[in-house]
């Protein structure tokens, strides 16, 4: 990725200090003006292109606009106009303390103004200069812009907009990771996981602008570690880390990876918390460090905390929109901000951003998700440890939210559990649901495969970015954006036998927290029709807003059992199964301490209730034939499923094999996994037996000769080319024998 910039500096005094006031009761003045290219590559589109500016001014706070605004007036070829705000900034250097980096100034405060020129040909700009005292203007400085190779910023695609593209049109496919900080020695460990990103093929991360790594406003209260820089409090800005963010963007930048930048996160709001996250009483914004807001929730309706908010937004677009490696502005992680908040701030962002960056959030509802600001949906796909395989989960997840928003949908996290690494399920290193995540993800239609939260314990120690490097060899030969994908219309495998036979058939609890997309299930004996998945949690009335009681449409091949395999129990609950619109089990789940048969219990402080862990199995017996079963939990707070078992249910005919995939009326991408092959069976050290001989058929492309590549997704090679016709709609395919699983790729033959 290349950076491209305008960058204005306007050196103040050498002793100015930013809680002094400058220059009180002059007028304001711009000094000097010096423009210089910013690369080997001249003054080119996309590339950087630096100014330097003196000036004179009055305030107190240089973050406040309203007592000091430095604006550029900017015009371009083709009637470009832009607005880009100025900003305050210093430069740093790294110093070593042990294993911690920590940042010394480097030189004066200095103003500056960055913007990126879009198409080549005559640019000018001039500087506005405001305080209290008036207004300065400077002369018009014209550039001559160059074309350039350089694919400028990334944006939802106008030929198929549930994909991104960059604006010379060619698609853009996110393939990478969570790499949300580094508290430590962070210059060498973004080195090595930037490197190492890029250098795999990796193209897009996640990084957040926590306050012990990349915040910028926070208190000044006692306890900081080296790392953090210093605070001022609120409506001033710590520049050590605004600057090391600087560093981090042009890193990532020279190794081609792009960047989702998270601007907040839930624990700002929080006390106490399962990691001790909670830090609302470190919050600037809170009345107990001077701030406006008594409770967290004042902090979306008091008109000084979004006044102040706003005031920080405009600091990141002056400091940061210039980027073409900056994807995406994340208002929160895993904060439920109210939809008319978020509505705001989107609004906010788009209307000051030159480049409409993208905008989203982590955590939304339907009012949220269908905001016009708001460019893509985001979920989170977390176990406990007790998920076998998270493919069928995210495949699901990205499906409902696509069909229901109409938006692209990025899984933004996904792990084994999310209190403790992949590592400690995986320490082999095999990588196998890391694997399926960015497989399902991509075959069911998200603009980039799932990005794995674990960067820094598990995907660099196990030297795992291979997987980045397989999916990004596939994802290269796709032109995401030239068709209209939808959901593959596929036949369920089936392996000829000569004699049926049935076996149990579990079916995992994929949709996490949250309300449930889907109520009504059929299950067949390949699994939940129509790609839908089984809630994962039954929450009592005390939660209407989120409960659903899921309906199974079941239909026995001969008489057996229907198992609920419950995971954890909050406060209490009571499981209820109705069989045909009768209570056949009523069962009461207690999570305080000598009043339930679970496994163990804790005291969740912050929340005053008991969380007990069950993994306990219920049963009903279930004759032969079609059924309703309905699951409720009729009292206390919620209880979490991880899994339901019909025994006996499907078939020998059909293998388990996943299948996922997206096709047109003349193309198809697939993904077959033999669905045995996940992280649970290998940290188990169960056999994954090959299938042999499974075959399928896909449906709805058009009648003629269609050449079949197929993929090898360890290393992202195709291994086999066939030809087959297809009539009557009807493609047949011949599966390889699945040891763990294949791509394949159906594009019409050359004639």
């Amino acid at each position: 990725m290349l950076l491209f910039s305008v960058v204005l500096l306007a050196q103040i005094a050498a002793n100015a200090q930013v809680s002094g006031l400058k220059g009180a009761g002059s007028d304001p003045q711009i000094l000097q003006v010096k423009v210089a290219p910013g690369s080997e590559k001249g003054y080119a589109a996309y590339y950087p292109v630096f100014v330097s500016v003196q000036l004179k001014a009055t305030y107190r706070n240089p973050f406040d606009p309203d007592q000091v605004r430095l604006n550029a007036l900017i015009t371009g070829p083709h009637g470009i106009a832009m607005t880009m705000p100025g900003f305050i900034t210093r430069a740093y250097k790294v110093a070593s303390q042990g294993q911690t980096d920590v940042l010394e100034p480097n030189g004066q405060e200095e103003w500056q103004v960055r913007f990126t020129p879009t198409k080549a040909g005559r640019w000018t700009f001039h500087l506005v200069l405001r305080d209290q005292n008036g207004e300065a203007t400077s002369q018009t400085e014209t550039l001559s812009i160059k074309p350039s190779d350089a694919p400028g910023f990334i944006h939802r695609s106008r030929r198929n907009p549930l994909y991104f593209s960059w604006s010379d049109g060619k698609p853009y496919f996110a393939v990478g990771e969570n790499m949300a900080w580094d508290g430590g020695d962070w210059q060498r460990n973004y080195t090595t996981w930037l490197t190492a990103l890029g250098g795999a093929g990796g193209n897009w991360i996640r990084l957040w602008m926590a306050p012990w790594s990349l915040g910028i406003e926070w208190s000044t209260k006692a306890g900081h570690p080296p790392y953090m820089g210093e605070y001022h409090g609120l409506g001033r800005y710590n520049l050590g880390n605004a600057w090391k963010l600087d560093w981090i963007l042009n890193k990532a930048a020279q190794n081609h990876v792009n960047v989702m930048l998270t601007l907040g996160t839930y624990g700002e709001f929080l006390v106490g918390g399962y990691f001790h996250e909670g830090i609302w009483d470190q919050n600037p914004y809170n009345q107990a460090n001077g701030g406006p807001c008594a409770t967290p929730n004042d902090f979306w309706t008091n008109p000084t905390a979004i006044k102040l908010y706003q005031q920080r937004l405009r600091y990141l677009i002056a400091r940061y929109a210039y980027h073409t490696n900056l994807v995406a502005w994340e208002l929160w992680n895993e904060e439920n901000a109210p939809p008319h908040w978020v509505a705001q701030m989107s609004a906010y962002l788009k209307t000051h951003d030159p480049y409409h960056h993208l905008v989203t959030t982590t955590y939304g509802n339907p009012e949220v998700w269908r905001l016009p600001d708001i460019d893509f949906t985001q979920t989170r796909t977390y176990g406990t440890g007790d998920i076998p395989d998270h493919a069928p989960v995210i495949h699901a997840d990205v499906r409902a939210n696509i069909d229901q928003y109409h938006k692209p949908h990025m899984v933004g996290e996904f792990g084994i559990d999310w209190r403790s690494s992949d590592a400690k399920y995986d320490p082999d290193g095999l990588g196998i649901n890391l694997h399926n995540g960015l497989w399902s993800a991509t075959m069911s239609g998200a603009p980039g495969g799932a990005m794995i939260w674990y960067w820094d314990n598990y995907v660099q120690p196990k030297n795992l970015y291979h997987e980045f490097t397989a999916l990004a060899n596939f994802a290269k030969t796709v032109d995401w954006t030239a068709h209209h994908w939808r959901n593959a219309r596929i036949d369920a495998p089936i392996v000829e036998s000569a004699k049926q036979s049935y076996r149990a058939f579990t079916m995992p609890a994929g949709f996490g927290w949250g309300k449930a997309p889907h109520s009504n299930l059929t299950i067949t004996a390949q699994g939940i029709a129509d790609g839908r998945t089984l809630a994962g949690y039954l929450y009592s009335k005390g939660k209407a807003d989120l409960r659903t009681t899921p309906v199974l449409h079941v239909d026995y091949p001969e008489a057996g059992t229907f198992t609920v395999n419950v995971h954890q129990v909050s406060n209490w609950g009571e499981l209820k199964i109705w069989l045909d619109g009768k209570v056949a089990l009523d069962q009461k789940l207690m999570a305080e301490p000598g009043k339930g048969n679970f496994k163990r219990t804790t005291f969740e402080s912050q929340y005053g209730i008991y969380l007990a862990t069950y993994n306990k199995s219920f049963t009903i017996p279930v004759s032969v034939g079609p059924h309703t079963i309905r699951l409720d939990n009729a009292g206390g707070d919620w209880i979490s499923i991880a899994s339901v078992t019909l025994d006996p249910y499907s078939s020998n005919e059909f293998p388990p094999i996943n299948v996922y995939g997206l096709q047109d009326s003349h193309s198809a991408i697939l993904w077959f996994q033999n669905a045995q092959h996940n992280w649970k069976n290998a940290y188990k050290k169960r056999p994954c037996p090959p299938i042999a001989g499974a075959r399928t058929a896909l449906h709805g492309l058009r009648d003629g000769r269609y050449e079949l590549q197929w993929w090898n997704t360890a290393v992202g090679a195709p291994f086999l080319l066939q030809k087959a016709d297809c009539s009557g709609g009807e493609l047949r395919i011949a599966i390889p024998t699945l040891t763990s699983d294949v791509a394949l790729k159906v594009y019409p033959a050359a004639h």
